[in-house]
């Protein structure tokens, strides 16, 4: 992740002044190992009940290497677009990223959710395997979602009493109604966007790779991560100084 995360920083900077919109909240880019950890954490307790019969440790090493695979938001980027251009924006930036060779992994628009409205995606670089995140944002929703992240953490944890998360949800919707709704966003769906292949074998297996670089030491090997071959310096990591390969703009 390391060696990647500079040359993904830095088309997805370019990205943002070609398609006019502002990169925000730069210092978050990177998931800190312990929001990873507790997530991954959080993932394991509800696959619990479904686990089929066979060796804990098998089990509990697959189930790790399958969730590292499915984190999409270790390295993460958030677009801010003025709310005239921002379908438009958002329709650009897709078909930029999709031109750079970047595979969409996947696509959700909830502007006609209550709890959170923006559009996030994931994409993927099959040369590297490197998964990031690109959230796009409207200035008034970029504001809820700084104002509510507090709210939310406690929103999200596992031993929040339901009735503080209603309250707390009923909070957290309110602040982002009041986020004016962008022209033409309904149009903004999976269909629109560039096709959604299922990403190559290699590109899965080496974000699975690059993700448990980061978590080598946090405590995971009792949950079969150190079984895996992942938790150590055989990782596969990306090529040092990869850069997003670019084929037309």
């Amino acid at each position: 992740m390391s060696e990647a995360e500079p040359a993904v920083t830095r088309e997805i900077r370019d990205l943002a002044d070609e398609v006019g919109a502002r990169v925000a909240g730069i210092e978050h880019r990177v998931k800190d190992v312990e929001s990873l950890r507790r997530k991954l954490a959080d993932r394991l307790r509800l696959d619990q009940q479904a686990m089929a019969p066979g060796p804990e440790s098998d089990r509990a090493g697959q189930r790790v290497l399958r969730l590292l695979a499915e984190q999409g938001d270790t390295l993460r980027y958030t677009l801010v677009i003025d709310d005239r251009r921002y379908a438009s924006a958002v329709s650009d930036a897709a078909a930029r990223l999709d031109a750079a060779a970047m595979s969409l992994t996947s696509f959700r628009n909830t502007w006609q959710g209550m709890r959170y409205r923006g559009i996030n995606t994931t994409w993927t670089d099959p040369g590297t395997g490197v998964r990031f995140e690109v959230q796009f944002h409207t200035p008034a929703t970029w504001r809820a979602t700084v104002l509510t992240h507090p709210w939310y953490e406690i929103y999200r944890k596992p031993d929040t009493p339901p009735t503080v998360r209603e309250e707390l949800d009923a909070r957290i919707a309110a602040v982002y109604a009041q986020a004016p709704l962008p022209r033409q966003t309904v149009r903004l769906t999976p269909g629109s966007m560039p096709p959604l292949p299922d990403p190559p074998p290699a590109a899965v297996d080496a974000a699975a790779g690059v993700a448990a670089a980061g978590l080598a030491g946090t405590g995971l090997a009792g949950t079969g991560l150190g079984r895996t071959g992942l938790a150590g310096t055989d990782a596969r990591r990306p090529r040092p100084g990869a850069r997003l390969t670019r084929r037309g703009r």
